[in-house]
């Protein structure tokens, strides 16, 4: 009795694999395909994976060259920024002077055409008394 139900059960199993699957060579070809399928993905994701580790070593080598230069680059930004104080100081000392100077030359040039304008007023004044 335990042969025809294990017989019983194959032979449900055929018709329902023959009525859900009923070509095998396609149901083959479809499992190649979805075998190679997945094997391109592998690659790819390998491949991905290479890159990845390509660009995190680059990354680690320009932390790297970053941390060995940053010393360098804050004691240039000290240096710069002193040097820019100096030249604000003299500029600053120029300015100042130019003032002074622009200031003196005002006065000097009002004098002057004040003088100029007395001696002229005080000749046409003389002519009119002659």
């Amino acid at each position: 009795m335990s042969n025809v139900l294990n017989v019983g059960n194959v032979v449900k199993q055929l018709i329902w694999t023959r009525v859900i699957h009923p070509d095998y060579t396609s149901q083959l070809q479809a499992l190649d395909k979805t075998k190679e399928s997945i094997q391109a993905l592998v690659g790819f994701i390998d491949e991905q994976r290479k890159q990845l580790q390509l660009s995190q070593s680059a990354v680690d080598a320009l932390k790297n060259e970053e941390s060995r230069i940053h010393p360098l680059v804050e004691a240039d930004r000290k240096v710069i920024d002193a040097v820019f104080a100096v030249q604000e100081q003299r500029n600053q000392v120029a300015q100042s002077r130019e003032r002074w100077i622009g200031f003196g030359l005002g006065v000097l040039a009002s004098v002057l055409a004040s003088s100029l304008i007395s001696l002229i007023a005080g000749r046409l004044r003389a002519r009119r008394k002659t």
